[in-house]
């Protein structure tokens, strides 16, 4: 059976309440109906898109055949700062979302905004399907995602007018009552003129349909209200205020809430809606909907006279929708038959304290011995790999060491391996991952010909030109770096950064995670130092890493430190930086990296992917991929050798 999730906004959470701008609810019923026609037999789940759901909901959609993602101003242009679809507690794990491969239904841009920003392009593309298909509410919401380079886009409008196509947008009949709303987050002088003059215009009275769970708080403040109070009637704040409403014989329906005003359009009445942003101007400005600015009263008469300016009935793009329609059905069909070919997930050893994850980070591994030269996290040992691994002759099956070999100078280099060749067992794997230096000038080559060409032909400003600042600060900066973060912090502190979609390509999850964080908290100007610090605390015990710092510069409260170690020297502060573990003290490639394995006893020396590894079951770790399997670290190079 086909198993669908719905990222639901009638959700308020995912405790089952619903959501507290009832808007959702006539959202819902329209998605459902669509699910409902195309996969009749289906079991459905939901997850709220108001509130940050628990790990294991998120784990089961990413099981699901299909995740639906219904709503229509769940985009937007900068996650860091603001971000409508509310995935994460922390804003960080943007930079690794889940691999939903979701689809989007009727979803639209939050307000107008600029163009998406590099960080929030790299979220969408993670974690929607690359390729769609994916209804978009109007054209100006299609543009901004297509800027994020996902494919498979329509033009749908919202789901929620697809039973409307051919309805007249002009006022008919003669209703002489109205039900009307207010938006409370968009307040204006102008919706005091709204009350005084539907109040006129319809003498048997205005019924308040309070859509946000704060409108009736922000009608009860306006003067107006108050002169009209007798001819107003107040509806309840929940649902069951539609179904009583829609018992009634006849009525128009004016106001600034669109769903309300299209709900009231399938009832069978007329509706003007006034736009209060991007939303209902977009849908009127493609499909006809009778729209008005909110502050236009002698529009509002001349719709109730029965003049409506705009086009006489509503053209819905049904071409689009039809396409969008069998887009989703063979996608769902493709991605159960896929899911129902990989049923057995990868087996998950149980290490039981033979797997070593040595320089752990903050990629702590489930099962493993994690070890890492602070406690970064609950269960990690804490432990310097310079000096003798804490473990007894061939006690490991497996060590994992990433991006921690370059921080060593060669002896240490060399002395870290042997201890690694003693710990593990005959037969047991060493699998080690560095920056590749290979890549990395290969990539500085490459940077600098294009680079060299732009400057041959005048340009200052081009991106070649950024790119190629970049690639040297990649190569150098962490070799020689004398504060933390670097040049490379400093190059990210720009907003907007330089050559964005270049530094994820090249340093992938970890610099979106920083630029995330600078986003969060507010850019600095580029010569902004972060705090310096020590190895270890006044007491000795190890020092906080690099990110607990970085942290601890944006959000002290939240991340406290130990208190700071008394005042140095210049130089003292240097020479504790420079052995504190940040910087690189070495560099790798493919040959000297399998010669040093090869000194120290190591055989069967292979370079590996990040996906592949003769460690068993190491795949199912996802220590060196990110979530949607691309290498969390492209950079890198993976070499693994067998004692």
């Amino acid at each position: 059976m086909t198993r669908i999730n719905i990222f639901d906004p009638a959700l308020q959470d995912n405790e089952g309440r619903p959501s507290t701008n009832l808007g959702d609810l006539i959202i819902r019923k329209s998605v459902d109906r669509i699910v409902d026609d195309l996969f009749p037999d289906a079991t459905i789940e939901r997850i709220s898109t108001h509130t940050p759901p628990a790990r294991e909901l998120l784990e089961r959609a990413v099981d699901a055949d299909l995740n639906l993602v219904a709503g229509t101003n769940l985009l937007s242009s900068h996650i860091g700062h603001y971000n409508q679809w509310k995935l994460f507690d922390d804003p960080l794990r943007h930079a690794d979302p889940p691999a939903f491969n979701a689809v989007l239904c009727g979803v639209g841009w939050w307000q107008y905004q600029d163009e998406p920003d590099a960080q929030t392009a790299w979220f969408y593309r993670k974690v929607l399907a690359p390729a769609g298909p994916h209804s978009l509410r109007d054209g100006y919401s299609l543009s901004q995602l297509h800027q994020c380079r996902v494919g498979g886009l329509y033009n749908t409008t919202c789901p929620t007018l697809w039973q409307l196509h051919g309805r007249e947008t002009a006022r008919t009949g003669a209703a002489k009552a109205c039900l009307f709303t207010l938006t409370d987050y968009s307040r204006s002088p102008a919706d005091d003129a709204l009350i005084r003059t539907l109040a006129a215009l319809y003498p048997e009275g205005l019924v308040f349909f309070p859509q946000g769970s704060h409108d009736m708080e922000y009608i009860t403040s306006l003067p107006a209200f108050e002169e009209h109070r007798e001819h107003i009637e107040i509806l309840g704040h929940q649902p069951s205020s539609l179904d009583v409403l829609a018992a009634r014989d006849t009525w128009d329906y004016v106001g600034t809430r669109l769903h309300a005003g299209i709900w009231s359009l399938e009832q069978g009445h007329s509706s003007l809606i006034l736009h209060v942003d991007n939303r209902a101007k977009e849908i009127a400005r493609e499909t006809g909907l009778a729209v008005v600015a909110r502050d236009d009263m002698d529009g509002i008469r001349r719709w109730h006279a029965g003049r409506h300016d705009g086009p006489s009935t509503i053209t819905l793009p049904r071409d689009a929708i039809r396409q969008w329609q069998e887009g989703l059905h063979t996608f769902c069909e493709r991605r159960a038959a896929e899911r129902r070919g990989n049923a057995m997930p990868p087996i998950r050893p149980r290490p039981d304290g033979t797997y070593l994850n040595l320089g752990c980070g903050e990629r702590v591994c489930e099962g493993w011995v994690n070890v890492d030269l602070a406690t970064t996290a609950p269960g990690v040992l804490p432990h310097d790999l310079r000096q003798p691994l804490p473990f007894d002759d061939a006690h490991a099956d497996a060590i994992y060491a990433s991006h921690v070999l370059e921080h060593f100078d060669r002896a240490e280099a060399s002395r870290f391996l042997s201890e690694c060749h003693r710990v593990i067992r005959h037969g047991g794997v060493l699998r080690l991952v560095v920056p590749d230096l290979l890549w990395l000038t290969e990539n500085y080559r490459r940077a600098f010909e294009d680079a060299r060409a732009a400057l041959a032909a005048g340009a200052t400003g081009d991106d070649a030109l950024a790119r190629h600042d970049y690639a040297v600060i990649n190569l150098i900066d962490r070799l020689c770096r004398h504060e933390p973060g670097g040049e490379m912090l400093r190059f990210r502190m720009y907003d907007p950064m330089p050559a964005a979609e270049y530094v994820f390509e090249t340093n992938g999850v970890e610099a979106v995670r920083s630029i995330l964080a600078l986003q969060q908290h507010g850019r600095g100007a580029p010569d902004v130092q972060l705090p310096q610090s020590d190895t270890t605390t006044p007491d000795g015990a190890p020092h906080p890493t690099f990110w607990q710092r970085l942290r601890y510069a944006f959000a002290p409260e939240r991340h406290p430190l130990t208190p700071p170690p008394p005042r140095e020297t210049d130089h003292e502060r240097l020479g504790r930086f420079r052995l504190s573990g940040e910087p690189r003290l070495w560099m790798y490639d493919e040959v000297s990296l399998e010669l040093l394995l090869r000194q120290v006893g190591f055989t069967r020396i292979r370079r590996m992917t990040a996906a592949e590894s003769a460690i068993p079951g190491f795949s199912s770790y996802a220590l060196d991929t990110c979530n949607d399997g691309s290498p969390y670290k492209p950079e890198s190079l993976f070499v693994e050798a067998t004692k």
